[in-house]
């Protein structure tokens, strides 16, 4: 930029030395964006997800709309030259199109490149600059038909069959050097030689032909195979001299092109070209981080060793570690963290009970109790949490439970020894359907620990009026080989009740916790095989997510400090094993 000043460049820079700095300038830019196209992998834009597609098409597509309207409406005080369409789509362009030369050099900088937001960043921006070069070449051929328009179709004529001669014609020499390279054998210097004098060429080629001198050599460095043997050689023999000697040379280049000292005598005229650059930016940004991302990341402690704990779950945790370590006999567990939005995270929850072919979801209640209390009318609401929920019971490949706990203080510190075992009372409330048999079977279950009493309750119609009899039918087996196979086990009762509306229902419900404090109330989510049996119970239901009887039992017209687990049957098919999760 100094090169401007006249005493500074007859001493430093004098004009017979500037042609030499500006020639190796350009040649160190065709070599970096060849190199830059080597190190790309178009192969990513056909295994992109949307997220990847959204971001990329959504920085490119909007900024380019709001910065050509903010153009329109300062169009008038342009100069001239400015003013032209070919013009302003240019600068546009120049601002809005992050390219992947810039994006790779800064990962790389910051030592990013191999992170999870570094892989969505290099994605991307490969969307971006292909989108990018299109948007590029029509303004390009724009401006070629603004004497006549034959010379645009003569531009896009020459640039579509320079360009399919390069990346159709040139990955097959590229792949037939390869193939003659013998395994972990360096390829040839002639090769090299070749390819290397061969960005002159297509550079040359491109510049002849009005596509600018710097998109050959990206467009050959494309057509190159990443990775070895001709790729990394090709990145190994040029990094060097490239950085160390041609690049110094490039950005003298952009210094002696760009007239500091002319700026202060046109103000007036710069001061729309600075507008149109600001609003690009401002609005890249923008639209990027609303498109964007945050990136999900989702992490298997199991396999990653990063200390990639929230402060918020540091508790829970260690309680889990605890319990892991207390039951090492019995307990395997495997640790998680899934950093996404709320309303996809059921998609990792899903993903992980499918492939390890879980049996059992247990999701924690979207209302948490303050401490010290027992209330979920006056509980923490998180709604992320219950959309997560909702979205799992949807799309759950295995059953699922939802546990409410009303009041977790009263079921104390994990113990650390056999002795310091407190006993627990749970109650099972059957009404029938898959979700209570599935409800029954997991509390046969935990009826298993030595510390655990359970009072099962089936509910039932006066003379079965009204019952679904298919229902009713595998509800009698489950029942029956429930019982069979506990009628001697003297920690679990099973009763009968008949009722005829819903409020006997829930006296009888009532009088279950009056008469025995329970730990843990378990019961089906969907509303049992008979309508009679919550008769006029519907307007109650605040919480859909747990049915009408798990509703009723954490509402406050229930006076009970026990946790609350409604069970949704869900079948997986070809399911082989049954581990239990939990989220």
């Amino acid at each position: 930029m100094l090169g401007h000043d006249e005493v500074f460049a007859k001493n430093v820079i004098p004009e017979n030395s500037q042609y030499v700095i500006q020639n190796i300038g350009i040649m160190g830019f065709m070599y970096f964006l060849f190199v830059t196209g080597v190190k790309m992998d178009l192969g990513v834009i056909a295994k992109a997800g949307k997220k990847h597609w959204v971001i990329a098409i959504a920085g490119v597509v909007i900024p380019h709309i709001i910065v050509w309207l903010v153009a329109f409406c300062i169009r008038e005080f342009m100069d001239p030259e400015l003013k032209k369409f070919s013009s302003i789509g240019g600068v546009i362009s120049a601002v809005v199109i992050t390219t992947f030369p810039v994006i790779y050099s800064v990962l790389r900088d910051m030592q990013l490149l191999s992170s999870e937001i570094g892989r969505v960043a290099l994605t991307t921006v490969i969307i971006s600059d292909f989108l990018g070069i299109t948007v590029i070449i029509t303004f390009e051929a724009i401006k070629q038909g603004e004497s006549k328009m034959i010379n645009a179709l003569y531009y896009v004529v020459s640039v579509l069959f320079v360009s399919g001669l390069v990346i159709g014609g040139i990955p097959q020499v590229m792949q037939w050097i390869n193939r003659h390279t013998p395994e972990g054998k360096p390829v040839e210097q002639k090769y090299i030689t070749a390819t290397l004098l061969g960005v002159y060429l297509i550079a040359f080629a491109t510049d002849f032909i009005g596509a600018a001198i710097g998109n050959g050599p990206l467009w050959l460095g494309l057509a190159v195979p990443d990775g070895p043997p001709i790729g990394a050689t090709l990145v190994h023999k040029s990094e060097v001299i490239m950085n160390d000697i041609l690049m110094p040379f490039s950005y003298a280049l952009v210094g002696l092109r760009t007239d500091l000292f002319a700026m202060s005598t046109c103000w007036s005229c710069l001061s729309p070209l600075f507008a149109l650059a600001i609003m690009g930016f401002v609005v890249k940004l923008v639209t990027i981080v609303m498109a964007a991302r945050a990136a999900p990341v989702f992490i298997d402690h199991t396999k990653q060793f990063e200390d990639y704990w929230d402060t918020n779950d540091e508790a829970v945790h260690n309680a889990i570690k605890l319990y892991e370590e207390v039951r090492t006999d019995c307990i395997t567990m495997n640790y998680y963290t899934s950093v996404t939005p709320q309303r996809t995270m059921y998609q990792d929850i899903c993903e992980i009970a499918l492939l390890n072919k879980v049996g059992f979801i247990i999701l924690p209640f979207h209302k948490k109790c303050i401490e010290d209390g027992n209330d979920f009318a006056t509980a923490l609401l998180r709604p992320g949490v219950q959309s997560a929920n909702t979205n799992t019971l949807s799309h759950a490949p295995c059953s699922v439970g939802i546990l409410a706990c009303k009041d977790a203080s009263t079921w104390g510190t994990l113990p650390t020894r056999v002795s310091h075992r407190m006993h627990r009372q749970f109650a099972m409330l059957f009404l029938g359907g898959p979700d209570a048999r599935e409800a029954l079977t997991l509390a046969d279950r935990m009826v298993g620990h030595p510390d655990v009493s359970l009072i099962v309750v089936r509910f039932l119609a006066s003379e079965y009026k009204g019952d679904n009899e298919g229902e009713r039918k595998l509800d009698d087996g489950v029942v029956t080989w429930f019982w069979v196979k506990n009628e001697r086990n003297d920690k679990v009762v099973y009763k009968e009740v008949v009722v005829s509306s819903g409020f006997e229902t829930i006296s009888a419900i009532q009088s279950l916790n009056e008469s025995v404090p329970i730990d843990l109330w378990i019961v089906g989510r969907k509303n049992g095989i008979n309508p009679t049996l919550l008769e006029g119970l519907s307007e109650w239901s605040d919480n859909p997510e747990l049915g009408l009887v798990g509703d009723f039992l954490v509402s406050n017209d229930f006076d009970t400090s026990g946790s609350v687990l409604v069970v949704q049957q869900q079948v997986l098919r070809d399911q082989r094993a049954s581990p239990w999760a939990c989220y």
